[in-house]
């Protein structure tokens, strides 16, 4: 199973430079269309996401969460971002349906 890192140039590097399949995408609509893409290949296990891409499409990204629990889809800030608090079991809710 492969690992891939969605987002910005400095995102994607980052991984890159620890030996991580990256992907740059500019677009919060461009990092939804490659998560579809990458959940389809059936190959990917784990998907890490620029936190301030995912954003604007969590509502989407919580619903594909629920739909297939692999790939795992993991956000994380992007290089000089801010740690965000993370409501988890918010989070599990959406994913649930509750």
């Amino acid at each position: 199973m492969r690992v891939i890192a969605l987002g910005r140039r400095a995102f994607v590097n980052a991984f890159r430079l620890a030996g991580v399949e990256g992907i740059e995408i500019s677009t919060s609509e461009g990092m939804l269309k490659m998560v579809k893409q990458l959940i389809s290949s059936g190959d990917v296990g784990l998907i890490l996401l620029s936190e301030d891409l995912a954003d604007e499409v969590r509502v989407d990204l919580a619903a594909m969460r629920k739909g297939h629990p692999v790939p795992l889809l993991y956000e994380l800030p992007p290089p000089g971002g801010r740690l965000k608090q993370i409501d988890y079991m918010q989070l599990v809710k959406e994913i649930v349906g509750i």
